[in-house]
């Protein structure tokens, strides 16, 4: 763990592969959320879940698991497609906020992430919260508000986002 709060991802690595390490962080119960919540190397990610495949389901004390912290923390779509492969269940899991990772997915605004994330689960993108929000929902609002703010840029991603979550819950 003080390896990678150093940054040192190269001696992380290197111990993973040689499995010489206690697989668990003392403040988020999971080292592959650890490793997500400071953007390790993609291959760091990769060789954790190898190592520990059981980490992907390793929830947070608020009941996150991996691939939610994956999408709050900007993860590439690289590995939330390698956490999804892991754990293809995990998409629709829900945190303790009634959340599935779509949810922070369209927070992040990012089209390739989206796409992955409804490839694995396409009723994701209606799941509501405890709120009662669902990923759709929070796409429609940022839009609204892009489009208030004269935020030509940002209104136009989420008319991506919410054209790919459209098509993506018609497909089941």
């Amino acid at each position: 763990e003080e390896s990678m709060r150093k940054g040192s991802w190269g001696i992380v690595n290197s111990a993973l592969k040689g499995k010489h390490v206690y697989l668990k962080s003392k403040q988020l119960r999971s080292f592959l959320s650890l490793a997500l919540a400071m953007e390790a190397p993609e291959e760091v990610i990769k060789t954790i879940i190898s190592v520990s495949p059981e980490s992907v389901n390793e929830e947070d004390k608020n009941g996150r698991l991996p691939i939610h912290l994956s999408c709050l923390f900007g993860a590439s779509p690289e590995i939330i497609r390698r956490i999804l492969e892991s754990d293809p269940t995990s998409a629709m899991r829900k945190d303790r906020d009634g959340r599935v990772a779509l949810h922070y997915a369209v927070n992040i605004v990012t089209q390739e992430t989206v796409e992955v994330l409804c490839a694995f689960a396409p009723r994701a993108a209606h799941t509501r919260d405890l709120t009662g929000l669902s990923p759709t929902d929070l796409v429609d609002d940022m839009s609204s508000k892009a489009e208030n703010e004269n935020d030509f840029d940002t209104a136009y991603i989420t008319s991506e986002i919410s054209w790919i979550m459209e098509g993506c819950s018609s497909s089941w």
